[in-house]
């Protein structure tokens, strides 16, 4: 294992270990749905040359998961070849999406990005619309939305 990819993984270990609770305590399925507003498709499948988003429920709150493959030249999972292409950054991703709740705050959080430290999204919610941007998506970047 090389060094870069050890100090990878020690990373995203880090990561699931400070976000255990919005990952995998007592979570239900969330019908919320994303979408791109320019930029790369924002799909609810994991498909090639797309961003695949998911969406689970805890509490009063949405928590959206993006996974890049835009730049994928295959979907196999297991990659023993190490042919799979390292995904291209994506920079200020639009996303939208419905809310027919009043929306308190979104946060964000990569292991790709300020050490995995939460960041504040500013964001528009107009006409049962929510609107923000994903500042960086370089592997799986995930938003917190809290609702009052």
């Amino acid at each position: 294992m090389s060094p870069e990819l050890e100090a990878q993984l020690i990373r995203y270990y880090d990561f699931l270990t400070a976000y255990q609770n919005i990952l995998r305590d007592g979570l239900e399925d969330s019908k919320l749905k994303v979408a791109g507003s320019g930029g790369p498709e924002i799909s609810a499948r994991a498909e090639q040359g797309k961003i695949w988003s998911f969406a689970k429920r805890k509490n009063r709150s949405d928590i959206i998961h993006f996974i890049n493959f835009t730049s994928a030249t295959t979907m196999d999972w297991k990659d023993n070849e190490a042919n799979q292409a390292e995904p291209e950054e994506l920079r200020d991703v639009s996303v939208i999406f419905p809310a027919d709740r009043k929306v308190g705050g979104i946060m964000f959080a990569s292991p790709d990005y300020y050490n995995g430290s939460p960041v504040p999204l500013t964001f528009e919610q107009q006409d049962g619309q929510v609107s923000f941007k994903l500042p960086k998506l370089k592997y799986w970047d995930l938003v917190k939305i809290d609702y009052k």
